[in-house]
Order: C-alpha cells, then structure tokens, then sequence
C-alpha cells in the first residue's frame, strides 16, 4: 500500500490511551479502520499478522493499517499505549475508530503481509516496518494521551502535532539500510546489564566482556547506542522498576532490590526518565481500563 509524499502528511488522531492487561487477554483476529501504533512500556504482548508473528517488549513498538487483519495476545502483565490515527485527513478532529472495527476468522492471520511504502521526497520509498523501537517515544505518547483525554481548546491540533513528531522519528529511525549491520561488538555488555540491571556496572566490568579497553568501549558503546553505558543502565533499571511496581511491592523492597540506596535516589531516577513518579506511575496505570 502506497502512502502519499511527506510533503502531505496530515495525521490525525482518532484514539490514544494508557492501558492495562492481564496475560491472555487479547485483541481480535480483527481488522480496524485506521492505522493504529502499539507500544509496550512494560510487560510483554505478541501479534500475528499476516503469516508473521512478532513479539512485542518493553520500549517496542508494532504498526498495521486498516484491512490488515492481526490478534495481539497478552503474554505478562502489561501496561500499553494504544494509538489509532490517519496519515492524512482535512480534520485534525477524532473519529473513534469503534465504529469501523470488525472481528475475523483466525484463518485470516495467514498470508503475506504487505508492508506500506512511504514515499519521502528527500530520500525516496522506504517500507514502514511493523516491528520497531525507537528511543525517546514514550514521554510524546505520554503528551498524547494527556491532549486526547483532556480534549482542552486546541487539542485536536496539538495532537496533530504530537503525531506528526512521533512519526517522523520512527521513519528516521529506520531508513532502510542497504548493507547489512555487522554483529554489535558491545552485545556481550547489552546483554549483561539486561539480564542483571539491578547490578551496579562499572565501564571497567562491561569492557572486559567484550574485550576492549575501557576508554575505547565507552567510545564504541556511545556511539553505536547513542548515550552512555551509565545511562543505558538507568534506563533497563526503570524499565524493571515499572513491571516491579505493578506488581504491587513496596517502594522500599523496589529500589533495594534494583541496586539503588535509597527510595529518595531511585523516586528521583524514576521521574526523570518517565516524567511521573513511582507512585503515580502506579496510580495512573492502575486505574486505567484496558484501551484498544
């Protein structure tokens, strides 16, 4: 399917939410109307789509436009933004997309799935991937999902906006590249601090699993990742503390158990990545009804 030039993109929100779901619940086989943005902030979900079948993590992402019949299965307890919107449209106002769902056969998930092409008019086509993550997304859902569910003066525009942002860093993020990446010289250290995030890594730790010296894996790690192996951490450690405070355990057992020294350091950690502290991450996300 062919999306217009960029040049004449115009997207429009039709439904943004923060919701929670318990493991095995679940979204169709069904198709939808709109084009439609899932994202995990914790937990894990999978989708089949088209013959293929994608699981989706923490900080990761799944697209699919209308006609494309798809199932989302919860597989932990999870906490999601969901976001149906159009690439192109006059109106800036919502259309809830309710009205155009429609539930199908399992025998549907089977087939090719056809990946929509963007025409860019300073690169060319890429395919919109349906499978992503891309680093910096959460804090533009969170501000979409505020503009949507306060609908203040102005907020269909604002949105307008919101998605606009969000959109042009997913295709930023993943211009087709035309020789294939070389294996992570740094997987070695990725791979421990997600496995072990509660642990306190020092550069000296993280280059020696990979070999180099740590002066030349700091250089290596920040560049292939973006930031630096301190702040990686901090981020795999929030993203641990957010599944662990929807589990209901105290803050005190949270930030022990995620190598912080004290609640006051890890409230502070928390908030400055998510924009929201421990507890009201946990109040917001638990008292919101299972979205779209």
């Amino acid at each position: 399917m062919r999306i217009v030039n960029d040049r004449l993109w115009r997207p429009a929100v039709n439904f943004a939410s923060l919701a929670g779901a318990k493991p095995n619940d679940y979204f169709g086989p069904r198709v939808i109307p709109d084009f439609q943005l899932f994202y995990i902030v914790s937990g894990m979900a999978e989708i089949r789509i088209g013959g293929e079948h994608f699981t989706i993590a923490p900080g990761e992402c799944v697209y699919y436009g209308p006609e494309r019949i798809h199932r989302i299965t919860v597989l932990e307890d999870s906490v999601y933004y969901s976001v149906h919107f159009e690439w192109c449209r006059e109106s800036p106002e919502p259309i809830h997309p309710a009205y155009g769902l429609r539930n199908c056969g399992a025998e549907g998930l089977t087939g090719v799935y056809e990946r929509d092409e963007l025409e860019l008019s300073d690169f060319g086509i890429v395919r919109m991937p349906p499978h992503f993550a891309v680093q910096g997304l959460e804090p533009l859902f969170q501000q979409l999902v505020r503009e949507y569910r306060d609908a203040r003066p102005l907020h269909a525009v604002t949105m307008r906006a919101l998605m606009l942002e969000i959109l042009t860093a997913i295709v930023r993020g993943h211009l087709p590249l035309f020789e294939a990446e070389s294996p992570s010289k740094i997987a070695p250290a990725l791979q421990a601090i997600r496995r072990e995030p509660e642990r306190n890594w020092t550069v000296d730790a993280l280059a020696g699993l990979c070999g180099y010296h740590p002066n030349h894996f700091a250089k290596m790690f920040k560049r292939e990742m973006g930031k630096t192996p301190k702040t990686f951490l901090v981020e795999e450690r929030i993203k641990a503390a957010k599944q662990l405070l929807l589990s209901g355990l105290r803050l005190e057992h949270i930030a022990e158990r995620l190598g912080y020294n004290s609640v006051h350091y890890f409230s502070k950690n928390f908030k400055e990545a998510t924009g929201l502290t421990p507890k009201q991450f946990r109040q917001q996300t638990g008292s919101r009804d299972a979205g779209m």
